[in-house]
């Protein structure tokens, strides 16, 4: 295999591992039982606590 068509393959393959990485942090995040976690973790920003 010469280093072209190397290139080739690592590219894909890095482009193919990237996307399902993509997809399962889609999934981990939307997923229905981290719902109240996420609104939680969604609403720190609108917190009025002072320490």
């Amino acid at each position: 295999m010469d280093p072209m068509q190397l290139s080739r393959v690592l590219g894909t393959v890095s482009t193919v591992w990237f996307f399902l990485f993509f997809v399962g942090m889609l999934a981990w995040v939307f997923w229905p039982t981290r719902k109240s976690e996420m609104d939680k973790q969604a609403n720190i920003p609108f917190n009025d606590e002072r320490r």
